[in-house]
């Protein structure tokens, strides 16, 4: 597999993951809650793969040991956090809101881990912070 498929795979998977999530959610009731349809709302949530892509290319170019799946200990806990968002505002939740939630499940991943005092902690956080803020001011229409 060529490196730009094993991108795109790789991308896929974690949004899969956060699919998982959200229909642990209760994803019919995340659809009526949204109301604008589901693709757009499924794209809202996925907007955030690229954010945890690059968290999990930061933490393999630093040689980080994974000793869990991260897709299933932050990809999935986003998935039903951003659903529950949806059914208890009816919209999705501010951008800031979900950059802090991914910031606090992937410090969370990452907290019992030799790797958390080397630079590729760091390098994760400031990459979260950059996209968001890349994201706020070349994608969203929408300030939250």
């Amino acid at each position: 597999m060529n490196s730009d498929n094993s991108k795109i795979i790789e991308a896929a998977t974690t949004a899969a993951f956060m699919m998982k999530g959200l229909h642990a959610a209760g994803y019919d009731q995340c659809i009526k809650s949204w109301d604008r349809g589901c693709i757009e709302m499924v794209q809202e949530m996925t907007s955030y793969v690229p954010m945890i892509i690059s968290v999990i290319d930061v933490a393999s170019s630093n040689d980080v040991v994974f000793d869990g799946v991260f897709d299933y200990e932050v990809s999935v806990p986003f998935g039903k956090w951003f659903g529950e968002q949806i059914i208890e505002r009816g919209d999705t939740p501010p951008k800031k809101e979900a950059a802090e939630w991914l910031s606090k499940g992937i410090a969370a991943f990452f907290a019992h881990r030799d790797e958390l005092e080397s630079g590729a902690y760091k390098k994760a956080m400031y990459l979260i912070v950059r996209q968001f803020i890349e994201s706020e001011l070349h994608q969203s229409p929408r300030m939250n």
